[in-house]
């Protein structure tokens, strides 16, 4: 991995310390993960032994919270943490990577690791991308609904902790190799000129060569030949304009330009490999030291082929688009655990993680546009490459610190009484992480067919006679978050109440480094050299011919590039106080400073008199930077009662809270960057308000002591200064976006969940249904956005939220055989239609359409120690689709992928 500059990724942090008031540099932070035990729905092989332990948690749990375990995760085969949730109550899966928490866009949710915030890898986000969390590494999911004062106060539609695994009781050992095939992957496309390796690592191949880099300081961030000219006549020499042209076009030719699409790939199958060992060794006077490591490693590969179609929602027929993709995916995880502990009162942990990500991706796109139409013979022609690499790296401490028995008799000599602080707990943590994204010469090559109308057939392929023809970008992320703190608790019991008593601090410092580098290289001659595909057009020789007019260029606008930085430090206090052990209230609340900044950064900005941070005219660094303060209360009150509506267990529980959604880095500021994905331009706004949030949430749960379970939530949010993205005015082929602050909006709806087993029906249909289990959950929501904005001129002012569903269906049949030997689960999955983007100008809104997961999941157990899964993932062939006027603007292939894997476990 690269080594970040320190200094420069500690200007943003400078500067809002500069601008605000003094900063508690010395203050502790309050662990952001729960004390208390979290409600988990478990659903494993051996479904029923499990149930007795999921009552006791969710009996005791303070506010609405969802867990899935490492045994229900398994059960199902998700590979990662995005793909887990999607079987959590009210939470829907987004492009593969952000979880949508009861219909709130992603900026809505937060995610901590192990209770601690850790940097996102995206490009254009501040959230985390939720596929590059492997459940290899997983103990659980939790999934807190409720806001309680230990959370970090932005929390909309709720927060994600990823538990990490934990230091196993006994000796432990697994290997789990396995394979797969996606059966519309049989035919796939690579550009041969990436060459990854075993672990994903291609970026040296397509690195910005030295020579251009030193090109760009050395003629100031202007490639053109008219500035190389007037550089090098500063020197005082003769120098002629054919000479600068000669150095543009020997600069042009250190752009990686080696492109050759091989449409008849080979895929290989799937491939992942997956090794697990760990141990705990007792010690000391009756064994009261435990000491214990645990050591993961996984790798896997896989091809996939993500096909689309765009149409024109007016032209349909005559304007779409038809894109042949393949993505390569390599990832590899690295986690070590360590801990120690004397008579479980005193407990330390460290951890370390490593992961990597990298996509290798291969376009071919054809179609036709207004300016390109069949009728005329005119065929566009795109020829896309783009590598990703993505990298994390988190290192962890922590402790637990309880002044029980052993702690107290350790303390005997003590002149003071202590037995009165007995069960008194400190916890500590302190995370260190750091993300990397680098996207080496992504390329994009414009060309045009000559075709017959009638077949389609291609007579001649010509690249685009413009210098912006061959699209060159080079992006780094770096993402830097430090975090510590810590929580003190104290319990207090009485014949008539239980009161535990807790306070604590939070503390995070986040610097975001942003760079985008872009070149266009084309010529605007009638010149044959045009004539061809890419790995013929843009050679050496074509390049530097003079006749050819090849010419290279710095492409953007100068404000892609950015510095950004948060930091935020929290005191909180709360109580949980139960009487007679059949109410229960909880409250709390927080004080959170919040400060951020983010300055557009043009690098390829000389002038001293300028400089390189780029503000709007009148503008000033106070106008990038946002300062606020604030308290958030929470409350909940819990009625416990036993033997009750026809349950063994019953709890009604009422929350309420205040907390607040702010705005991302890059959103506040002034600065334009390009989507990734979408290709549109993305403007920043300063002043941008956080949108605040009172939220009110009404469960009932009914527990059964064989493991049943029913619940029925109520959910209601009150949202001011709704943050949303919207279309910004701009053409056809240059789409602005921006954000803006709505009035206000609402979000209701009900959750039901629950988890049956289906024996009761042997007395109709006979004793062959022991085993089966049916568990599920279904969401019913709708919300209303007002947003008065007569300047962005959207067609609907009055809508839903965009991304919210109306409903969410996860359901989960599930076979175990009464020996043991066999388990088998059919898990369905799907959504209703969601707002993709707001329409303006008169144009509706558009709808992504409803997505019909179905998996079927068989495992065998052999042996005590041997497991064979397999899996048919995504049954019905479904594809994602977008709809507008009616008309599928957008479809992607997904395909059905069957797997196989064996594990073995000591």
């Amino acid at each position: 991995m690269k080594t970040s500059s320190k200094f420069k990724l500690a200007l943003l942090p400078a500067t809002i310390s500069f601008l605000s008031s003094p900063l508690a540099a010395t203050a502790a932070e309050a662990p952001a993960q729960s004390t208390g035990a979290i409600e988990e729905v478990v659903v494993v092989g051996r479904l029923r032994t499990g149930a007795t332990d999921v009552v006791v948690e969710r009996l005791e749990q303070e506010v609405v919270v969802d867990l899935l375990s490492a045994e229900d995760i398994t059960r199902v085969g998700d590979s990662d943490v995005a793909a887990a949730l999607r079987r959590v109550p009210g939470l829907t899966l987004v492009n593969n990577e952000f979880v949508y928490v009861r219909g709130l866009g992603e900026r809505y949710s937060s995610t901590l690791l192990n209770g601690a915030q850790v940097p996102s890898p995206d490009l254009t986000r501040n959230v985390i991308p939720l596929d590059i969390f492997p459940t290899a590494i997983l103990d659980s999911l939790a999934v807190q609904k409720g806001y309680s004062a230990d959370m970090p106060a932005a929390f909309g539609g709720g927060n994600i902790n990823i538990r990490t695994k934990n230091i196993p009781t006994e000796p432990t050992l697994s290997i789990r190799v396995g394979s797969g095939w996606n059966f519309s992957s049989d035919d796939v496309i690579e550009n041969a000129a990436i060459d990854d390796d075993f672990y994903g690592d291609a970026e040296g191949s397509q690195a910005l060569s030295s020579v251009l880099r030193q090109g760009i300081n050395d003629f100031q961030g202007n490639l053109s030949p008219s500035n190389i000219f007037q550089v090098l006549q500063q020197d005082g020499g003769f120098h002629t304009f054919e000479e600068a042209q000669a150095i543009n076009r020997q600069l042009a030719t250190e752009l990686p330009r080696d492109f050759r699409l091989d449409t008849d790939a080979d895929a290989d199958p799937d491939a992942n490999v997956q090794v697990a060992a760990g141990n705990r060794y007792y010690f000391g006077e009756n064994e009261q030291w435990e000491i214990g490591g645990l050591v993961v490693g996984r790798y896997t590969n896989e091809w996939r082929n993500r096909d689309r179609v765009n149409r024109s929602a007016l032209e349909p027929t005559t304007q779409f688009f038809e894109t042949q993709r393949t993505v390569k995916e390599t990832s590899a995880t690295g986690f070590a655990e360590g801990g120690l502990s004397w008579n479980d009162e005193q407990n330390l942990r460290a951890s370390y993680m490593y992961l990597r990500n990298t996509e290798n991706e291969a376009s071919l796109g054809l179609g036709f546009n207004f300016n390109n139409l069949r009728a005329d013979g005119e065929q566009v022609r795109n020829f896309g490459s783009r590598f990703e690499q993505r990298d994390l790296e988190v290192f962890q401490l922590g402790g637990e610190h309880e002044l029980g028995g052993a702690t107290l008799d350790l303390l005997s000599f003590v002149p003071v009484d202590l037995s009165r602080l007995e069960g008194l707990r400190f916890e500590w943590y302190y995370s260190d992480s750091t993300s990397e994204t680098d996207i080496p010469n992504e390329l994009l090559i414009q060309a045009e067919d000559d075709i017959d109308p009638a077949t389609r057939e291609v007579f001649a392929t010509e690249i685009n006679r413009s210098i912006s023809a061959a699209d060159h970008r080079f992006t780094d992320l770096q993402d830097e978050v430090e975090s510590y703190g810590w929580d003190l608790s104290l319990p207090i019991y009485t014949a008539n109440y239980d009161l535990e008593i807790t306070g604590g601090f939070d503390y995070s410092t986040k610097a975001r480094d942003y760079d985008l580098t872009q070149f266009f290289l084309g010529t605007n001659e009638f010149t044959t050299a045009l004539q061809g595909d890419p790995q013929n057009v843009f050679t050496d020789a074509n390049v530097l011919d003079p006749l050819n007019g090849f010419e290279v260029q710095i492409g953007g606008i100068g404000t892609e590039s950015y510095l950004a930085a948060q930091i935020i430090d929290a005191w909180y206090g709360k109580f949980d106080w139960t009487w007679q052990g059949e109410w229960r209230v909880s409250a709390g609340v927080r004080w959170e400073q919040f400060q951020q900044a983010s300055l557009p950064i043009d690098r390829n900005q000389f002038d001293v008199n300028l400089g390189q941070v780029v503000l709007p005219v009148g503008s000033t660094l106070e106008d990038v930077v946002f300062l606020e303060d604030d308290y958030y209360p929470s409350v909940a009150l819990t009625w416990i009662q036993t033997q009750r509506f026809g349950a063994d267990d019953f709890q009604l529980r009422l929350g309420w809270s205040e907390t607040v959604t702010r705005p991302d880095l890059r959103e506040i500021s002034p600065s334009v960057f390009i989507d990734p994905l979408t290709e549109a331009r993305v403007r920043g706004v300063p002043g941008l308000k956080p949108a605040e949030l009172s939220n009110l949430d009404l469960r009932a749960e009914w527990f059964y002591n064989n493991g049943d379970n029913f619940t029925v939530s109520l959910f209601y949010k009150d949202i001011s200064d709704p943050i949303e993205t919207v279309q910004d005015a701009g053409s056809d082929d240059n789409i602005f976006l921006t954000f803006t602050n709505a009035d206000d909006a609402e979000l209701y709806g009900v959750e039901f969940e629950f988890l049956k087993e289906l024996s009761f029906a042997g007395r109709w249909v006979g004793d062959w249904v022991d085993g089966f289990f049916l568990q599920g959950n279904v969401t019913l929501s709708d919300s209303e956005l007002r947003l008065d904005n007569v300047a962005q001129n959207l067609t609907n002012a009055e809508r839903r939220l965009t991304q919210q569903s109306e409903w969410v269906v996860n359901l989960h049949l599930g076979y175990d055989s009464p020996d043991g030997m066999h388990s088998v689960s059919l898990v369905y999955n799907s959504f209703g239609e969601r707002i993709f983007s707001a329409g303006r100008g008169g144009a509706e809104d558009s709808f992504e359409q409803p997505f019909h997961s179905l998996d079927l999941v068989y495992s065998l157990y052999p042996t005590e120690n041997l497991t064979v899964r397999a899996r048919v993932r995504n049954m019905l062939d479904e594809k994602r689709e977008i709809e507008q006027f009616g008309v599928k603007v957008f479809e992607q292939e997904v395909g059905t992928t069957a797997t196989l894997q064996v594990q073995w476990q000591l």
